[in-house]
């Protein structure tokens, strides 16, 4: 084959050789570069199913773009040759490394840990698991760059010299008549590295990896793999039944912090393994923290982060913070002493500031506080003066219109904004157009030729694109990527080239950067496990801006970036935290200020006795709790007794308990995020859902406190529980057949019911008391079919729809209750208390706000007894100086 063309390649030498073909260095006529190219075995190009396996998932692999990952160019047959075109890496494997060098170093064994972590979230954004990560898998190229191999290739690997039976083959998903000889030791994993559910044919995800990546971590620190055997059974026996030495004994100078990070990715239960590769990095990069050791890459030195001060004039004082950037930018950025301060002391919701192109003026939006209040307007306001004005447009006198994300064109006479789609209406208020009819957070481009947006505000559960409008030829296109993640809040480099966005919902978020020409896309961050927003492009267009509670509070963050290759060169920084809500940040053009709406809210839990008969006003109702915050759900316990509230008092997302007898108190979790808690018919139990976004799972914990246990655990997203009160039943959200519907559970047979069978989206389930019927929230896919009642009934197995609302759609995470003798579902209507019965399907409203500027959110009944939080909402805007 040396010598020979293969399409537009020139084999050169054969550089490795091995169970799925030869590897040749190869020389690109085309584009005259040197090149990899592995070439499929004659014995295997007979079979089309593995062909085609072999091209789908080498297609797959394509899509990665990731500097710890080896890229494949291409894939192709000529002449009933089949091969992969592929990156050439000239260095050693980390096997080799091995061979040469005995035992790593702690230090040394964290930083390819952490590199490793990167590229495999990474590829698991792009749904694609390794199954086979080994140090043979993983280089380290002469100039010291980590890259992971064969994705996508492991669980094609074949040894022609094994001999296989018809279990073998069973196993593998071949039929046992193929003449194909395969090894179950190699075909979807090498023994020492495979996790115990590969070994037992259970499904497997991004925890799979993660046990693998453990096992090469103990090998390098070690010298051997924490499971060994006399062949590939025994390995596996051991992986399935032994315990592994604690790293300790193996290697005494091992750090306490290192070990349990290893350990924990190599324990046997998936559910007790970090989440993710994302998690076992953060786990690796704690431990060289708290040994003053941080990786050779990142070289950041921060001074003390700024506290928020809220005093009467209403003013933050942020301490110095220096953060030197490395990276392929020749200047250092510097972040250094930020001062920020409120611009606004009105008594109205102020959101959305965007800078006019000057940075003289922004535009925002203003709603009255109280329950006459309208929709929002835009407002401009002169920063030199401090002069207000409304600005009036043609739009104006729609009353349903909700404007929201204004963005000024670049030559100042245009405003966008969000408002039943995107309009654009010229600054002097007489010109107005809405050019797409659905769309949020509008964006121009640098040479105001485009729009960029997405097609909605991020929404869970939602499917959510980016999307260019070209006012050239009127027409708008996608360029997100059609992969399964959710696209969202996207904004231009200063250039036009990149569009940065996020990409993923909740915690799963990531930051995105997407290549307007091309429509090319790849992941630039790996967190993992931290919601995050706002993407902003510094003007001076080597950093980019982002909103996340990383640090614990919310803050502002910044890496920097390199826009001629898009790419991330650094680790994030961050520039100021607050205990508050930071909105949609803009950046002035002179990139040194920056404005951005604070929002926080005032809650309370209320308990009061609901009316007879239709009321107007609120009943008198008794304060239980003062002191909740972000508050999304509440139950009340079967016996009345106690309430579990889903709060953030500060750091995750938690879950309490409240007696109702005595005031007491306790947190019940706060491991993780958690949501939706929901009691068990004996009140011995609360479950509810963590993980966050496509990896959450159903859990539960036992309400007096103790350790939690997954009780549903499928790939997918798993959602809002409800046990039945007869308690045979839970039932929960989950999109594991891709679109979010209504499943049951019975906790005595195992039995898994598909309740609903939509392309829409459906709420929580709430069940009657009789445990008969599940009332629920249906959203039909687009706006305008609206959304609708509904409720299923078990014994004739069908839902019936009890109410429809056109053009209105459903907060997923509300919920219906039902009142005591099943006759009425009581629901929220926006900051009413509403009701609708179940024989006239008449909708009533029970009562209204409860005060001026407060309203009535997040419900629970016990008997006649409705709990409810009050929340007041309170947005400013304020203004971050010498950013830069």
């Amino acid at each position: 084959m040396i010598g020979r063309n293969i399409s537009h390649f020139k084999l050169l030498e054969k550089i490795g050789e091995g169970g799925m073909g030869v590897v040749y260095k190869a020389q690109d006529i085309r584009l005259h570069r040197l090149v990899a190219i592995k070439v499929l075995p004659d014995h295997l190009t007979s079979n089309q199913v593995i062909l085609h396996r072999f091209t789908q998932e080498a297609q797959a692999a394509s899509a990665l773009n990731h500097p710890n990952i080896c890229t494949i160019h291409d894939v192709g047959e000529e002449n009933g040759v089949h091969f992969i075109v592929m990156e050439l890496i000239e260095g050693q494997t980390l096997r080799q490394v091995l061979e040469e060098r005995g035992l790593l170093p702690e230090q040394e064994v964290i930083e390819i840990g952490i590199k490793i972590c990167e590229g495999m979230a990474a590829a698991h954004a792009k749904g694609i698991i390794h199954r086979d990560i080994k140090p043979e898998n993983i280089m380290i190229s002469e100039q010291g760059l980590l890259k992971v191999m064969d994705f996508g290739l492991a669980k094609l690997v074949f040894k022609d010299e094994d001999q296989s039976n018809a279990a073998t083959a069973e196993f593998i998903g071949i039929p046992s008549r193929s003449i194909l000889k395969t090894s179950l030791s190699t075909f979807q994993g090498t023994a020492s590295y495979m996790a115990p559910e590969q070994i037992r044919k259970e499904t497997i995800d991004k925890r799979t990896d993660v046990f693998s990546m453990g096992v090469v971590l103990c090998e390098l620190l070690t010298g051997i793999p924490p499971f060994v055997g006399r062949d590939s059974t025994a390995v596996m026996k051991s992986i399935l039944k032994d315990t592994p030495k604690p790293l300790s004994e193996s290697k005494s100078d091992v750090s306490p912090e290192t070990a349990a990070a290893i350990q924990k990715a190599i324990h046997k239960l998936p559910s007790m393994r970090h989440a993710n590769p994302a998690a076992l990095g953060r786990a690796l990069q704690r431990s060289a923290t708290i040994r003053g050791r941080k990786p050779r890459k990142q070289r950041i030195f921060t001074t003390a982060v700024a506290s928020l001060l809220v005093l009467v004039g209403l003013a933050f004082s942020m301490s110095t913070l220096k953060g030197w950037l490395t990276g392929d930018i020749k200047n250092a950025i510097l972040f250094s002493s930020v001062q920020t301060k409120a611009i606004g002391l009105t008594s109205e919701i102020e959101k959305w500031p965007a800078f006019s192109p000057d940075g003289k003026q922004i535009i925002y939006t203003s709603a009255k506080l109280g329950p006459k209040a309208l929709n929002p307007i835009l407002k401009i306001k002169d920063l030199e003066t401090g002069q207000i004005r409304d600005f009036i447009h043609p739009f104006q006198n729609e009353s349903e219109l909700l404007v929201e994300a204004p963005d000024w064109s670049p030559d100042g006479r245009w405003i966008a904004f969000s408002g039943s789609g995107i309009c654009i209406v010229d600054t002097g208020g007489q010109i107005a157009e809405r050019i797409v009819n659905f769309g949020f957070g509008p964006n121009w481009s640098p040479d105001g030729k485009r729009i960029v947006f997405s097609t909605r505000e991020s929404s869970p559960g939602a499917d959510n694109d980016i999307l260019v409008y070209n006012f050239l030829d009127s027409t708008y296109r996608q360029v997100s990527p059609d992969n399964g993640v959710k696209y969202t809040y996207a904004d231009w480099s200063p250039d036009g080239r990149w569009i940065v966005c996020i990409g993923g919902e909740g915690i799963r978020s990531e930051l995105w950067l997407i290549e307007a020409e091309t429509e090319s896309s790849h992941q630039i961050s790996s967190y993992g496990s931290w919601p995050l927003s706002s993407p902003r492009w510094s003007p001076a267009e080597d950093a980019i801006y982002f909103v996340s509670d990383m640090n614990g509070p919310i803050g502002l963050w910044g890496i920097a970036v390199d826009g001629r290759y898009g790419k991330v060169v650094s680790e994030p920084v961050e520039i100021f935290s607050t205990f508050d809500i930071p909105n949609y940040i803009n950046i002035a053009p002179d990139g040194h200020k920056l404005i951005f709406g604070l929002g926080s809210t005032s809650e309370q839990l209320w308990r009061v006795r609901i009316p007879k008969y239709p009321a107007n006003s609120m009943p008198q109702a008794k304060l239980l709790a003062s002191h909740t915050r972000v508050t999304s759900n509440l139950e009340v316990s079967r016996d009345g007794s106690r309430i579990v509230i889903e709060t953030t008092p500060g750091g995750p997302r938690q879950l309490r308990v409240l007696s109702l007898i005595d005031g007491s108190e306790y947190v019940l979790y706060d491991e993780q995020s958690a949501f939706a808690p929901t009691w068990s018919f004996d009140d011995q139990w609360v479950a509810f859902d963590a993980g966050g976004g496509n990896e959450a799972d159903i859990w539960r914990i036992p309400a007096s406190r103790g350790t939690a246990e997954k009780i549903i655990d499928q790939p997918g997203a798993d959602w809002l529980p409800t046990y039945s009160p007869d308690g045979t039943f839970i039932a929960f959200v989950s999109n594991r057949n891709g679109e979010f519907n209504l499943w049951a559970q019975n906790l005595k047979t195992g039995e898994l019911t598909q309740i609903t069978d939509s392309s829409g989206i459906v709420s929580r389930g709430s069940w009657s008391h009789d445990s008969r019927r599940l009332a629920f929230f249906h959203n039909a896919v687009d706006k305008q079919s609206g959304g609708s009642i509904e409720i299923y009934d078990f014994a004739t197995r069908l839902s019936t729809t009890i109410k429809h609302y056109p053009n209105t759609q459903f907060d997923i995470l509300e919920k219906l209750v039902w009142n005591t003798d099943d006759l009425l579902l009581y629901f929220r209507d926006k900051d009413r208390l509403a009701a609708i019965d179940l024989e006239t399907r008449q909708v009533s409203i029970v009562f209204d706000k409860l005060d001026e500027g407060i309203r009535v959110s997040h419900l629970a009944i016990f008997e006649d007894n409705l709990y409810f939080v009050s929340t007041e909402e309170n947005h400013t805007l304020w203004l971050a100086e010498s950013l830069r």
